[in-house]
C-alpha cells in the first residue's frame, strides 16, 4: 500500500536570539491599566514523581502573576503541569495530555488534561533532576498578595521574572525601591547619563535553555557616581551579580540633586537546548500513504515557533499523522508525539492542518510528517 510519507519540515525562527544574553531596556508585554495598587499572584511550585515528592538538582523562580480582573478575594489558583524525566534528568512529555493506544504501536494524542501555562512549561524545560521518573507533575499554586504589602521574592518573581511594563510593574520597582526613593519618573530622567557601562554577558554561567537575572538597587550622589550598590536579589549566579555589580558602579549620571533608591534589572538566556532525539517511528499496519504525497503535499508557508520556547533557545520537534483527500484536503490531523514540550505538537498540528496536495486519484491515509523547530546555527566558522 505504499510507504510512510516522511517530509522533514525544519522550521527555522530567522529572527531568534539563540542563547544570546540581553540587556533589561524594555520589557516584553505591556500590563493593563491598574489601580494604585495591584494583586501579584505568587507562585510556589513542587514537582512529584510517582507520589513522591522530589527536589530538582536545577530549578528557576517562575514568573509572578496578576490576579485577573474577575477575580475576588483570596482564591489560590493551581497550575499543574505534567512530564516524565529522561535518564540524564532532563524534562521531557512536558504538558502531556490524555493519550489513546494506537494500531501502530505508538500512542496518537487526542486532547489535554492539564492547565496550559507556556511560561511554567518552557521554565520547566530548563530544569535537571537527579535521574528519570514517569508520572510527574510539577504544581503550582498562586498565592494573592497585595502589591504594596508582598514580600520581596514576591516583587522580584514579577520585576525580573515576569517582566511586563505599565501601571503594576511601576508599582513593584517602587517597592523595590525603598522608603524615601526618588529615583523615579521626572526626577531620574532629570539626570541622564553621561557614561554607561553594561555588563558582560559572557560572565557567569546560565544552563542551557535557561534564564538568569539579577536585581540592583543604588544612590547617586550630586556629581553623578554611583553608591551603595546592592544586589537585591537574583538567580543565584554569582558571578554575573558581580559583574552587574561592577557595571551599575561604573556608571555615571550628569551633576544635579541626589538620588535614593535607583533599582534596575540585567538579565541573560543560557546557550542553545536541542530537542530530545526523535525515536523512530514504529510500523503502522493501518497505513496507506503513497510516495508521491511527498511531492504533493504542500504545508502552511507562515510557520510558528513557540515564543517563550525561542526566547529560551529551546528546540523541539513533534510528529504529526493525518489522512489526505484525493481532491488534496487534510483531514483527521493528530499529534502523534512532542518534545520536548506539548506546545510544539500544537503548533506543529497547526501547520500541517493548514496544508493541502494537488488533487490525485490516490488518497493518503494515516501519513505522517516529522516537524522540526530549530534556531539558527550562530556558530561562528572555523578560520
Amino acid at each position: 500500500m505504499g510507504r510512510p510519507l516522511q517530509i522533514d519540515l525544519a522550521l527555522v525562527a530567522a529572527l531568534a536570539l539563540a542563547g544570546s544574553p540581553s540587556m533589561a531596556q524594555t520589557a516584553g508585554n505591556t500590563d493593563a491599566d491598574a489601580p494604585g495598587d495591584v494583586v501579584l499572584m505568587a507562585p510556589s511550585a513542587q514537582a512529584v514523581c510517582n507520589g513522591r515528592v522530589v527536589t530538582p538538582l536545577y530549578a528557576e523562580v517562575l514568573p509572578a502573576r496578576l490576579q485577573g480582573s474577575g477575580a475576588r478575594g483570596q482564591r489560590i489558583e493551581t497550575v499543574e503541569t505534567t512530564f516524565s524525566i529522561d535518564p540524564e534528568g532532563r524534562p521531557y512529555n512536558i504538558g502531556a495530555p490524555s493519550s489513546a493506544p494506537d494500531p501502530s504501536g505508538g500512542v496518537v494524542i487526542i486532547g489535554r488534561r492539564v492547565s496550559p501555562d507556556d511560561a511554567i512549561q518552557a521554565s520547566l524545560a530548563a530544569w535537571r533532576f537527579d535521574g528519570p521518573a514517569r508520572d510527574c507533575r510539577l504544581e503550582v499554586r498562586f498565592t494573592p498578595q497585595s502589591a504594596s504589602a508582598a514580600p520581596t521574592e514576591t516583587l522580584l518573581a514579577y520585576y525580573a521574572v515576569t517582566r511586563t511594563t505599565g501601571t503594576p510593574r511601576d508599582i513593584v520597582e517602587r517597592r523595590l525601591a525603598g522608603p524615601g526613593s526618588n529615583c523615579v519618573g521626572e526626577a531620574r530622567r532629570a539626570r541622564p547619563q553621561r557614561l554607561v557601562a553594561v555588563p558582560d554577558f559572557r560572565i557567569g554561567s546560565t544552563l542551557p535553555g535557561g534564564y538568569g537575572w539579577t536585581v540592583l538597587r543604588w544612590d547617586v550622589d550630586e556629581d553623578g557616581r554611583s553608591r551603595n550598590v546592592e544586589i537585591l536579589g537574583s538567580s543565584g549566579d554569582d558571578a554575573f551579580d558581580a559583574e552587574a555589580r561592577r557595571a551599575v558602579g561604573e556608571t555615571l549620571l550628569h551633576p544635579g540633586p541626589a538620588l535614593k533608591g535607583c533599582v534596575y534589572n540585567f538579565y541573560r538566556y543560557g546557550g542553545l537546548l536541542e530537542a530530545p532525539e526523535r525515536p523512530p517511528s514504529p510500523d503502522d499496519p493501518l497505513q496507506a500513504c503513497p510516495a508521491e504525497i511527498g511531492d504533493r503535499y504542500r504545508p502552511r508557508a507562515n510557520l510558528t515557533f513557540p515564543e517563550v520556547f525561542r526566547r529560551r533557545s529551546i528546540e523541539g520537534w513533534a510528529v504529526i499523522r493525518f489522512d489526505l483527500a484525493t481532491w488534496g484536503q487534510v483531514g483527521n490531523a493528530a499529534i502523534v508525539d512532542a518534545q520536548p514540550a506539548y506546545i510544539f505538537g500544537r503548533e506543529a498540528l497547526a501547520i500541517v492542518s493548514s496544508g493541502s496536495a494537488d488533487p490525485s486519484f490516490t488518497p493518503g491515509v494515516r501519513c505522517t510528517i516529522p516537524v522540526r523547530f530549530l534556531l539558527p546555527d550562530e556558530t561562528p566558522d572555523a578560520p
